[in-house]
């Protein structure tokens, strides 16, 4: 953030350039031009995607007066919770497995932004692990009905971490040395 003493008699827009041409600006402009007090939620993609209120008062001098509140956290509360009564929606229908699967894993996958869900079957005594549902967005292979050998795709450790029921979390196959990435590659996916 900027300090006051930075921002004291100093232009918005020569303080802060990267808001010139936004959404924020034209809300601003508009405030200024209809010189009524407004109300607007802005998401700043550079400042990691937080969400900010926006209450804007026109001073009697012909400036704005600007209240900024980060909403983030409620925003993300709220979307949670329509995810979560979405999701209930789905399950509160009477749908056999494959369709119900269908449904939830599309769901999953739009709302956390990922090309494929898939729900897995783990048989740790053959070392397999098999894919009997899952969502897959277009032009992704569908990995359903596949039978994939532990050994071929992680680590030992993965697996170990895995019964002790930890989460094990990888953003590249290709970087990360507890998986195979040649395997990973076979089937189109790079993090999991």
């Amino acid at each position: 953030g900027l300090a006051r003493e930075q921002l004291l008699g100093v232009s918005l827009w020569d303080a802060l350039p990267r808001l010139v041409g936004t959404a924020f600006e034209a809300a601003l402009r508009e405030a200024a031009a209809k010189r009524a007090p407004m109300r607007f939620v802005y998401d700043d993609a550079s400042v990691g995607g937080r969400s900010f209120a926006n209450h804007v008062y026109p001073t009697e001098d012909g400036g704005l007066s600007l209240i900024i509140v980060d909403v983030t956290d409620s925003k993300r509360r709220e979307q949670n919770a329509a995810f979560m009564s979405s999701i209930s929606t789905i399950l509160a229908r009477s749908l056999d497995a494959p369709e119900l699967m269908q449904e939830v894993g599309a769901r999953i996958g739009e709302y956390l932004r990922l090309s494929s869900c898939a729900f897995n079957e783990v048989d740790d005594e053959r070392g397999v692990t098999t894919v009997p549902f899952g969502w897959f967005r277009a032009g992704v292979p569908s990995l359903v009905g596949g039978a994939y050998r532990h050994a071929d795709f992680v680590a030992p450790e993965v697996l170990e971490a895995n019964r002790r029921g930890e989460a094990v979390v990888v953003s590249d196959v290709t970087t990360d040395n507890r998986t195979c990435s040649a395997s990973y590659a076979e089937i189109s996916l790079r993090a999991f």
